[in-house]
């Protein structure tokens, strides 16, 4: 685990591996976001040299969320924000061009003045999306102001001419000398000279809609169950992934839905259990006047109303009925990734006697990573100082053995008698790791 990295110590070293890569920021603008660590680091990297940057990064405890080519590292607030292959928000621009105007400053290949200005003009508008511009950062616009006189050369003249057609290429001459900040508020009006002008904008633009289409309804977000006996670290874990997740693809792409049967209710169960113990026994009392027992038998144990456990299951079926329908909403209708806190496997296994219930369970979607923590009994009691040693050691066994069985494709296990930091990098390692980086 490597929770401190100095992310430009880091790139050098993988620069200094022959990795072939090009900074898309500003050198000041690097050092600035690694001193603050906070914000960005963009940087564009050969098609061929991809993988083994990713896995580079993956051995220095940064992750990507497939498909975001953001890598971060769970401990940091910066993320390194890998482009390759075509270059989406700015795809007139290839990677010979790219290597072609590089200068080495301190070991790493930073952008000419030129086309790193063209970068941070066009890259905010997204020209070939369809959602549009946003804004300019401050750090961006003072950095334009500064160099606004690059506009006219005409290489870049040239360029935009040929990639936007020469009205679009006017406009945004014009609005760069007077006015930047109209350039992002001018952005429709620019994307429909484009299309009606440049062959090459038109050809990009339905190459994005359809890749849209293929990722919003191809891909669907892995659902994700984490368990464990009592102890173990799953809601330290679970809100570590979910701040990870959030924090690298956006805030809210990520859920969390508990699915254990002793708590996190959605329906008013405190009202009903209170219900439940009422008619679950009869009143000593009325049981020895019904009985042949002796009126001085203490302990007697009292015997459950069928009405009442019949009527607990039934609230429990409702109550992972509307689970089911968030869990729905979340992943099929919304897109997001859900962690699940427990497993429905769980409470199928709780003493409570349900046909309804369990047809539930049948309905319930099995998760693609069932993530088991396992390690120490005697740590795990340590940690919460429930049950004993002996019975979460049994429970661990019993449940993993089931697991094992049922779930043999699914299941992740994951030592977590170490530090939660640790234990945290080991499960995003197996998550997000290099084996799951997708082109």
């Amino acid at each position: 685990m490597n929770k401190t990295n100095d992310p430009l110590k880091m790139l050098n070293n993988a620069a200094k591996l022959g990795l072939q890569f090009v900074m898309l920021r500003h050198e000041d603008s690097v050092l600035n976001s690694i001193s603050k660590n906070r914000g960005d680091i963009d940087l564009y990297v050969a098609a061929s040299d991809f993988r083994e940057l990713c896995k580079f990064l993956n051995t220095k405890s940064y992750f990507e969320i497939p498909g975001s080519h953001v890598f971060k590292n769970p401990f940091s607030n910066l993320v390194i924000d890998v482009h390759h292959g075509i270059y989406k928000r700015l795809p007139f621009l290839t990677e010979r061009q790219l290597f072609s105007n590089a200068r080495t400053i301190l070991g790493l290949k930073y952008l000419s003045k030129e086309i790193l200005f063209l970068v941070l003009f066009l890259h905010p508008l997204d020209i070939t999306g369809i959602r549009g511009g946003r804004s300019y950062t401050e750090e961006k616009l003072r950095y334009l102001k500064k160099n606004r006189h690059l506009i006219k050369s005409t290489n870049i003249q040239n360029l935009l001419s040929q990639w936007l057609g020469p009205v679009c290429c006017a406009f945004l001459c014009r609005l760069a000398l007077y006015d930047l900040k109209k350039v992002i508020s001018a952005t429709f009006i620019m994307k429909i000279f484009a299309l009606c002008q440049s062959t090459k904008m038109r050809a990009y633009f339905f190459h994005r809609i359809k890749s849209k289409w293929t990722l919003g309804f191809g891909r669907k977000k892995p659902l994700i169950a984490v368990m464990g006996v009592d102890g173990s670290g799953k809601t330290t874990l679970i809100r570590g992934i979910q701040k990870f997740i959030n924090e690298s693809v956006g805030e809210g792409s990520c859920k969390t839905l508990y699915l254990g049967s002793l708590g996190g209710y959605i329906l008013p169960f405190d009202t009903v259990y209170k219900v439940y113990k009422y008619f679950s026994r009869k009143t000593k009392k009325n049981l020895i006047q019904e009985s042949n027992f002796p009126h001085h038998n203490e302990n007697m144990s009292m015997p459950k109303s069928k009405v009442a456990s019949f009527g607990l299951g039934l609230f429990l079926t409702l109550e992972y009925s509307v689970r089911w329908i968030i869990l729905f909403w979340n992943v099929h209708i919304c897109g997001r990734y859900v962690l699940l806190d427990r497993h429905f496997f769980d409470a199928s296994r709780q003493d409570v006697d349900h046909k309804i219930l369990a047809t539930i369970g049948y309905f319930f979607p099995n998760p693609a990573i069932l993530i088991y923590l396992e390690g120490s009994a005697d740590i795990f009691f340590k940690r919460k100082g429930e049950y004993s040693p002996a019975i979460l050691n049994s429970h661990q066994k019993d449940t993993l053995t089931v697991l094992k069985r049922d779930y043999p494709g699914n299941l992740l296990v994951i030592d977590a008698s170490n530090s939660q930091d640790i234990v945290l990098c080991d499960c995003l390692a197996e998550l997000f790791g290099s084996q799951l980086v997708q082109d």
